[in-house]
């Protein structure tokens, strides 16, 4: 932002912060007596240019986390029934229904971070007596890899 008597000259931009892609930048310049519109100008401008990059963003990102094999899919679907149950139980059937997932296709990155959830929720609730630390961070670290996130 830059100021010169009564105007002003706001500049910004996105930089995708994983590989220092530019996705957008553009410049405002307005009158401080008319501040606010500036304001609106800046936020209509800035929304309407990253809602659709962030938008493309997701939906690349839920491709990633699919499987193409309905029988890890179906354990999955299960799973995250038995999951939003909310009860030491369900929480048991679920990390069930992630690890059956898992082992149809160890490339499905979901049903990791969910059987990570499961077993700290289970350390959480009292709902087991041991919580294996090095079992969630092997769980984490493999659906961080399976989805392309750096170290």
């Amino acid at each position: 932002m830059r100021r010169s008597g009564s105007r002003v000259r706001v500049t910004a931009q996105f930089i995708e912060t994983v590989s220092g892609r530019h996705l957008w930048a553009d410049r405002f310049d307005g009158d401080l007596v008319d501040i606010f519109d500036l304001q609106d100008q800046l936020v209509t401008s800035v929304v309407g240019a990253i809602a659709p990059q962030l938008e493309k963003a997701e939906i690349d990102r839920a491709k990633l986390d699919m499987t193409g094999d309905l029988a890890a899919y179906d354990f999955y679907l299960r799973g995250l029934a038995s999951w939003n149950r909310w009860t030491g139980e369900e929480n048991a059937k679920a990390l069930q229904m992630f690890n059956a997932a898992i082992a149809k296709d160890s490339d499905f990155s979901t049903p990791y971070r969910l059987a990570a959830s499961c077993h700290h929720f289970a350390k959480a609730n009292g709902w087991a007596a041991s919580f294996d630390e090095e079992e969630i961070s092997r769980l984490i670290e493999r659906a961080a890899d399976i989805a392309g996130v750096p170290e």
